[in-house]
């Protein structure tokens, strides 16, 4: 019954950011290529129980992606069929606060300005809509 616990207590500390020695690390993730729109591979930060990367959006920008690590290797690994590669990198816990902090700030006020960018969209098609009325 005790290796049981002890598989639990590991997986635990690595989903925090530690591992069996209480080091502090990082996961750098390479997602091998595949065909179509993965054609080039992927890559990603794991820090703790999120995954950190870029992806073409859907308008052409490049957005930082925030993910569960749970949904990314579900969607990369099992319905992706594409291998990930993981290397751990230990760095100090002040390092991987600035990480986590960097990766946070830049998320947030990339989500901050794409809500400003949708509100001028929305503006946008707003004025085009008056104009055609007034064309009619």
């Amino acid at each position: 019954m005790r290796l049981p616990i002890a598989v639990a207590v590991i997986l635990l500390s690595l989903v925090a950011g530690a591992d069996a020695t209480g080091a502090r690390h990082f996961e750098y993730l390479h997602i091998e290529a595949n065909s179509g729109g993965s054609s080039g591979g992927h890559a990603a930060i794991r820090i703790g129980e999120h995954c950190y990367h870029f992806q073409q959006g859907e308008d052409g920008t490049i957005q930082l992606r925030k993910d569960a690590a749970v949904q990314f290797e579900h969607t990369y690994r099992v319905l992706g069929n594409r291998t990930i590669h993981s290397t751990s990198v230990r760095v100090s816990d002040e390092t991987l606060e600035q990480l986590r902090a960097a990766f946070e700030d830049y998320h947030r006020i990339q989500t901050s300005q794409f809500e400003v960018l949708d509100s001028l969209r929305d503006d946008v098609a707003l004025f085009e809509s008056l104009l055609a009325a007034c064309r009619s």
